[in-house]
């Protein structure tokens, strides 16, 4: 269900305020406000040229009338530049849009993606489930967001410039008309809101589902191996239609909403044509106007009018807005709020827990209770059944999770090295992969040599050597994987090393031949593992016994 803050509020409102201020603080700002400039100047002059075509219109109507050749040829001449102006500059206008769209999407994206990925930020959303699809807010709602900014920032510029420009037109026809006119559009307005106000809400929750449905796809394309392997793919097929079930029902309840919507507007867009005529028809029934002055009032009007009917025109547009200025909103919120969460352990060359209850951040369920332990240098290995919390205790050290009491003291992360249970591997070339995690890069022959010592020589040889970019989540073993996050560590040469079953997948020759290696430059480390082979190689044990038990050998 939509939370708080997703219909049209004062949040909207506050959000709008803080995305606006994202576009302000831009520094392409100053590079972009000429093409701003060109772009308000092309609005201005198109609302101008549409006051002009507006005349020359009514001009032909007379002329024709009257049965004047020369005024008539000459009018239909006037009509073809103005409309050829007019057709350059809505063109250009477009062109000078999208352009700028782009631009301040770049921005917009880098922002928000700075945001994201600082220090745990990423990891905490996932965590506690505050933001749904953060990738697809990322991505698609900001490119909607500028693109929509933009367009509304520049309806907006040519509706008031229509105003002027129309509403001298139509004072000069007949007084009544611009009171008419704003009478109209207010009443519009205000119908068009009360019926389509719940496309705010509808829009944010379709948002959502279309996300999670994609979300799902992707999630079938990334792990099809193992669903064919399980052969359940009816199950499969049955899980995906639900999330298209969910996301064509919302779109149903749109589309009715819309239906609603689309009475009130039709019914409002043809009257604006009659309204002009019904207050002038008497003047032209006595020879006081022409038609061709009627028809002039009538194209005033209804560009007048027009102008002063945004929410009834955009509506829907509107309500879409809304929906993704909330969603990017309260994803921003979120990523300030997370950024800024004190660190409650302090940094020491060493590693402390004293009285320390470790619980999960999501449901509050204690792992581990008042843990106490010092170790300074050699090594320390982490048992116990799956589930009781041995991975806890490395969330806790790299500040991923605070939900723990007592005192923690860790390394520093610059002097630390962390191997988490699945390495992280990503498309780019193989040599990207072995880099990831260098703060100073190596030279090629450390590289070399580091591939060798690991045993991965066979799998850079097999697709096509360091530079090949393949998708290596898919190509790579998990043996593979693990040996790629050993040869991280070697080329890294951490004084503090934290490794969670780094060698499950390894035999035990390579996994003697690691942490052989790895005494001889890290002053301590800690090992998360159930192989008793991994005994020889740490000092101490931390064996965690559930219910927040624990003992130390």
């Amino acid at each position: 269900m939509p939370q708080d803050g997703q219909g049209l509020d004062r949040n909207t409102w506050q959000r709008f305020k803080i995305l606006l201020g994202i576009l302000a603080r831009s520094k392409i700002l100053s590079f972009l406000a000429p093409w701003l400039l060109v772009l308000v100047v092309f609005s201005l002059s198109i609302a101008y040229v549409f006051g002009e075509l507006a005349k020359i219109r009514g001009a032909i109507v007379t002329e024709l009338t009257l049965g004047n050749q020369s005024g008539f040829y000459s009018a239909v001449f006037w009509f073809l530049g103005i409309a050829a102006t007019l057709i350059f500059l809505d063109v250009f206008k477009r062109f000078f849009e999208d352009r700028l769209v782009q631009k301040l999407r770049k921005q917009v994206n880098i922002t928000f993606l700075t945001h994201y990925l600082k220090p745990n930020v990423s990891y905490l959303i996932g965590l506690f489930r505050q933001v749904d699809n953060p990738d697809q807010r990322i991505e698609e709602d900001t490119r909607n967001f500028c693109a929509q900014t933009i367009s509304f920032s520049l309806i907006l510029v040519g509706a008031l410039t229509t105003l002027v420009v129309q509403g001298k037109i139509l004072f000069e026809q007949n007084r009544v008309l611009p009171f008419v006119a704003f009478g109209y559009a207010f009443l519009g307005s205000l119908l068009t809101y009360f019926v389509g106000r719940k496309l705010i809400t509808l829009n944010w929750l379709q948002l959502m589902k279309e996300a999670n449905y994609r979300f799902k796809l992707i999630s079938l394309r990334e792990n099809a191996e193992a669903i064919n392997f399980y052969k359940k793919n009816a199950k499969e097929i049955t899980k995906t239609r639900q999330y298209l079930r969910e996301a064509v029902r919302n779109l149903l309840n749109i589309i009715a909403v819309n239906r609603n919507l689309g009475l009130v507007t039709g019914t409002y867009n043809h009257l604006i044509w009659l309204l002009p005529h019904l207050i002038l028809a008497k003047s032209v029934l006595s020879g006081q106007k022409t038609y061709g002055e009627v028809i002039t009032a009538a194209i005033a009007f209804e560009h007048f009018l027009g102008a002063l009917s945004l929410i009834v025109a955009n509506f829907q547009n509107l309500s879409s807005y809304a929906a993704v200025i909330n969603r990017l909103g309260d994803l921003y919120e979120k990523m300030l709020n997370l950024a800024d969460r004190p660190l409650k352990i302090s940094h020491a060359d060493f590693v402390k827990f004293q009285n320390v209850t470790i619980r999960v951040p999501s449901s509050g369920q204690i792992l581990v209770r008042n843990l106490s332990f010092e170790l300074t240098e050699g090594g320390l290995l982490i048992r116990g059944d799956s589930g009781v919390g041995k991975s806890s205790i490395f969330r806790v050290l790299a500040t991923l999770w605070d939900s723990f009491d007592g005192q923690v003291t860790a390394p520093p992360f610059e002097k630390s090295f962390y191997v988490p249970q699945r390495p992280y591997v990503f498309q780019g070339s193989f040599l990207d992969q072995i880099l990831y995690s260098c703060s100073q890069v190596p030279s090629l022959q450390e590289v070399d040599e580091v591939i060798d010592f690991v045993g991965l020589r066979y799998a850079v040889d097999k697709h096509g050597g360091l530079g090949s970019t393949q998708d290596w989540p898919k190509v790579l073993s998990i043996g593979d994987m693990q040996k790629l996050a050993w040869a991280r560590l070697f080329l890294a040469k951490p004084y503090f090393a934290f490794l969670d079953e780094a060698t499950t997948a390894i035999d035990l020759e390579l996994e003697e031949k690691f942490y052989k290696e790895l005494q001889k430059f890290a002053k301590l480390w800690i090992s998360i593992g159930l192989r008793d082979s991994l005994l020889q190689f740490h000092t101490k044990q931390l064996i965690l016994q559930g219910n927040g038990e624990w003992q130390i050998k």
